[in-house]
This record gives C-alpha cells, structure tokens and sequence, in this order.
C-alpha cells in the first residue's frame, strides 16, 4: 500500500504535505502524509495504515478516483463482482474512461491485489495524461 502511495506521489512531482500523518504502524513518510492530507487514503483502522499489505484493484482504484477530484459517472456497473457501494463509483469511473477492461467483460475481481503492473497501468490511464494536456 505504501509503495503505491510513493508512486501516487512522485506522479503529482512529489508535493510537500503541510503535516506528518498520524499512522502508528508507519514511519515518517512524505508520500504517505501527502495522499492522508488530501484524502487521497484512510487506514485500516485503529490509527494504523498496513503498509506492506497488498492494496486490491478496488482500493487502488478509489485511490486514483479521488486523485482525479471523484469525477461522477451515470450508468450501470459492468462488472457482476462489484457489490460493495464504495467500490461502485470508483470502477465505474474506470470502466467508462477506458481506465480499466476488468478481467472479462463481466468480471473486475475488486478483491484481488493489484499487480505493479496493473497499477502502473491504471496511474497512467488516470492521473499522468491529464497532468499534461
């Protein structure tokens, strides 16, 4: 979760955060305080982050959504496997700007973990074209 945080970051020219986050189970990191800041993540709960727990292809897409100032989205779902309501907007979003294909065209997998591939892909669909038009 952590390393795709970094990733996040260095996409935006890594801004400095104006305060430290207030994660327990992570260090001082001016990646992580920067996304916590501009409500880009959340934790796990009970102030911890779980830096080296594996994000889904869910949360890291909600991560690029909000990236993205949450651009709302009409339609319908086209992936049978998203039932959550969070999850709902964020791949949406992405299925309907060509951000994501799933992994058939019925299916998403929300759950599973991202691969680094998968989110590089996913950042640059998202966040890097449109720091440069």
């Amino acid at each position: 979760r952590l390393h795709l945080v970094t990733l996040l970051w260095r996409a935006f020219d890594r801004p400095e955060p104006t305060n430290p986050h207030n994660f327990a189970d992570t260090p001082a990191d001016s990646a992580l305080a920067w996304a916590f800041e501009n409500g880009l993540v959340v934790g796990t709960g009970d102030n911890q982050f779980d830096p080296d727990r594996p994000a889904t292809r869910a949360e890291w897409l909600t991560v690029l959504w909000r990236a993205t100032c949450l651009p709302s989205t009409d339609g319908i779902n086209p992936f049978i496997d998203v039932v959550d309501p969070w999850q709902n907007g964020p791949v949406l979003w992405g299925a309907t700007n060509k951000i994501t294909i799933g992994t058939s065209p019925t299916t998403f997998e929300p759950n599973r973990p991202v691969t680094r591939g998968e989110a590089i892909t996913l950042l640059w669909r998202s966040i890097v074209p449109s720091k440069h038009t």
